[in-house]
């Protein structure tokens, strides 16, 4: 068959992609901002590391509090990342 996927990933896409994280993927920058922009915090629960953001809505006027927000709690699976509720 001349189909590339038929046995499974395409051996030309993989190695598109892997050149990709390599040369192009700018880690520093996304780094950057979630350091900058997303406030990460990292506690400890039996035993493990556990990192969360802990992110508040931005006022939408002088008379808006942040008490009439409702707390909302986002997991990501694995593997996975906050920077899955970035876009």
């Amino acid at each position: 068959s001349d189909d590339p996927w038929e046995n499974g990933m395409n051996p030309l896409y993989l190695e598109e992609i892997l050149s990709y994280w390599e040369n192009s993927y700018d880690w520093r920058r996304e780094e950057g901002y979630i350091n900058d922009n997303l406030s990460p915090h990292k506690t400890v629960i039996d035993g493990l590391d556990i990192f969360y953001l802990h992110v508040k809505p931005p006022a939408v006027s002088s008379t808006t509090s942040h008490e009439k927000s409702i707390p909302m709690l986002l997991l990501h699976g694995w593997p996975g990342s906050v920077m899955e509720f970035r876009y």
